[in-house]
């Protein structure tokens, strides 16, 4: 299945801005090469830094994956 094959009802309207960007690519295909990659990412990133902020009141390298989990 490709992301330009699903159905507006498949997904909610927030994230249409998104998956618009996404192309004409196979869902398993990009999990597979692009998962990868960002694991491999954020194995490199020492536990040290997890909780750094470049600013007060800004998120922190945890915030930010436990947002693009959601």
């Amino acid at each position: 299945m490709r992301y330009t094959d699903l159905g507006e009802n498949e997904y909610a309207q927030y994230y249409k801005a998104y998956i618009s960007q996404v192309g004409d690519i196979d869902i398993r295909t990009a999990l597979d090469e692009h998962g990868a990659s960002a694991l491999k990412f954020l194995a490199s990133i020492p536990s040290e830094k997890w909780d750094y902020r470049y600013a007060p009141g800004k998120w922190s390298i945890k915030e930010i994956v436990l947002h693009l989990i959601d």
